[in-house]
C-alpha cells in the first residue's frame, strides 16, 4: 500500500478526539490514494475511487462541523480564523471531487491528494489545531 501520512506521523494535540479524527482522516486519504496509484497504473477503479471520495468528503463534513460548533459553543478567540480555514479547505475537496466526476483526470486527483492534502493537512494540525486544542483543553471540553 502506497501511504502518504502513517499515523505517527501525524502532530498529536492536546485533545484526543481530534488526534482520533485526524487519524481517520488519514487513513481515508491514505486508502483512496491507493486507488489512485492502482488506477494510474491501468486498472479501472472509478466506482472505488468515486465512493473513497465521498467517503472522505462525508468525514471532512462531520470533522469540521464539530470543531466549528465547538468552537463556538466556548468561544474561541480565533473562531472566525479557522473556520474559515475549514471553509477553504472543504470549498477545494467538493471542487476536487465535481473535478474527478466531471473529468475523471486521475493526475488532477492524484496531485490534490499527493502534494497539496498532506501539506495543508499536516500544516493545519500543527497550527490552528494544536492552539484550538489548548484552548479547549483550557476550558474543560471533554470528549465531545
Amino acid at each position: 500500500m502506497t501511504t502518504l501520512l502513517e499515523k505517527k506521523d501525524i502532530p498529536q494535540v492536546a485533545m484526543a478526539f481530534m488526534n482520533d479524527v485526524h487519524a481517520e482522516e488519514a487513513e481515508l486519504v491514505n486508502a483512496l490514494n491507493e486507488l489512485i496509484e492502482r488506477q494510474k497504473n491501468g486498472e479501472d477503479l472509478q466506482p472505488q475511487i468515486d465512493q473513497a471520495m465521498s467517503d472522505w468528503v462525508e468525514h471532512t463534513e462531520a470533522h469540521f462541523e464539530r470543531e466549528n460548533r465547538l468552537m463556538r459553543e466556548y468561544g474561541f478567540p480565533a473562531y472566525a480564523i479557522h473556520s474559515e480555514e475549514h471553509d477553504r479547505a472543504l470549498a477545494a475537496v467538493h471542487l476536487l471531487q465535481k473535478a474527478w466526476t466531471d473529468n475523471r483526470d486521475i493526475h488532477v486527483l492524484a496531485e490534490h491528494v499527493q502534494i497539496n492534502w498532506p501539506q495543508w493537512f499536516q500544516r493545519h494540525i500543527s497550527t490552528m489545531d494544536t492552539v484550538t486544542a489548548m484552548f479547549f483543553e483550557q476550558s474543560g471540553v471533554r470528549n465531545p
